[in-house]
């Protein structure tokens, strides 16, 4: 396996907000999960790489959502 490089002139970070559903399930992971998140966050802008926010959202009946899931 190699390093991976990450050049931020040509990276963006994406981050999504949590779910609440998603979240209880990894409650014990909950501490480490948002610390993660933040030190990533803060790396992020530290390199000066565009930072987006991604919300999720579902229509009314959650067409969105696959029968599957």
């Amino acid at each position: 396996m190699t390093d991976a490089k990450i050049d931020p002139k040509r990276t963006a970070f994406l981050i999504m907000d949590y779910q609440n559903d998603i979240l209880k399930n990894v409650e014990p992971q909950l501490p480490t999960l948002l610390a993660n998140a933040k030190r990533a966050l803060a790396a992020a802008r530290a390199a000066k790489m565009p930072v987006f926010h991604v919300k999720v959202a579902f229509r009314p009946g959650y067409p969105e959502v696959s029968m599957n899931n």
